[in-house]
């Protein structure tokens, strides 16, 4: 025990080292009831109601892939909000276990990611939203396995969204610009789980809460998803549009070069990474990029956190799957999980994180 507590607290104090406003330290905050959405019917969080009360309509087939700013102000989430904390998750990769569970991953995570729920919900300050940066389910985006990660997120005592990663769609899936039906139904059950959960029906957003712009951006990783959807033209002009408060950048696989050889091959071709890491540089005032997908240990994310031009590139640890070791031994014996909390009070922000 002593053992550990000694290794958390050095990772405090190598992580309290990165980015200008950075300060990483265990423990967590988490949306008074105020702030829970009154889009969905039920008591609590919304996202307990029943899932066949929410269905995809003309409207949402046509606008889930047009990018826009959007009002979460049924949310909870205003501008009037100056104090406030947020917690993102990654990587839970969970579902129906008796589904298509290819890796025999799904079961383990379950557990995890019922622990992960628990955690947060623990907090003596909850917070006003937790965001999935992608791979929310493991497998291929089936329609049960978002049913049971469903069930088990919106236990959580806020607002949860929702990012696409790797995990939301076949893996044969392919985009192509001519191909209007099948690009939907290939996103089709991500968008649908996400309205489920939070009324939302985009697959890139941004918004406001407070001083803070947050930008939602997908990260599939299929051919001709980016030259379907013409998200980096908007990305750039969202950026300008904001370009006099500080930002948060969520994504889900790592911009920058993580240092695990192992996985530089699996993530976004070095093209598109490129030019976010260019829009991200030129426009704004990023505050933080926010990855998953690696399954990164806490003592890698300590020693792969970059920053570049004022933006701090953090790839988080998984929130349900466990962690890859790449060949090191993390801060404890078993594989973590875990999530980062950040507080924001008016334009300055302060991060840390929760293992177990």
């Amino acid at each position: 025990m002593n053992q550990s507590n000694n290794s958390r607290r050095d990772f405090i104090k190598t992580f309290g080292k990165i980015g200008a406003s950075s300060a990483f330290v265990l423990g967590a905050p988490a949306v008074s009831a105020a702030s829970r959405s009154p889009l969905l019917s039920g008591e609590g969080n919304p996202a307990k109601s029943a899932l066949s009360n929410v269905v995809l309509t003309k409207a949402d087939r046509k606008e889930y892939g047009i990018p826009a700013k959007l009002d979460l102000s049924s949310l909870g989430l205003t501008k009037t909000k100056k104090k406030y904390s947020f917690v993102v998750l990654a990587d839970t990769q969970g579902g129906d276990p008796t589904v298509n569970n290819v890796h025999g991953r799904i079961g383990p995570t379950i557990e995890k990611t019922k622990l992960l729920v628990q955690s947060i919900n623990r907090e003596p300050v909850q917070p006003d939203f937790v965001i999935v940066v992608g791979d929310v389910v493991d497998d291929e985006g089936e329609v049960e396995h978002f049913e049971m990660m469903h069930s088990i997120l919106s236990e959580i005592n806020a607002p949860v969204l929702y990012e696409i990663g790797n995990h939301e769609t076949l893996y044969s899936a392919q985009f192509s610009p001519e191909a209007e039906e099948n690009n939907y139904q290939l996103l089709s059950n991500f968008i649908l789980a996400q309205k489920k959960m939070s009324g939302i029906n985009r697959i890139c957003y941004s918004y406001d809460v407070g001083d803070v712009h947050f930008i939602v951006f997908p990260n599939p990783m299929r051919p001709g998803f980016f030259e379907t959807y013409p998200l980096f033209d908007w990305l750039e002009q969202d950026l300008r549009a904001h370009k006099d408060q500080p930002v948060v950048f969520f994504h889900h696989t790592p911009i920058v070069p993580t240092g695990h050889a192992d996985i530089v091959s699996y993530s976004e071709v070095p093209a598109i990474k490129r030019r976010m890491l260019e829009l991200l540089a030129e426009h704004g005032k990023v505050k933080y990029a926010m990855s998953g997908h690696i399954h990164i240990p806490f003592k890698s994310a300590m020693k792969s956190a970059k920053e570049y031009n004022g933006t701090t590139y953090i790839n988080l640890p998984s929130g349900g799957i466990g962690s890859r070791y790449y060949g090191e031994q993390d801060i404890v014996a078993d594989p973590t999980v875990g999530y980062a909390v950040v507080d924001v009070d008016g334009s300055e922000m302060e991060m840390r994180a929760q293992a177990f």
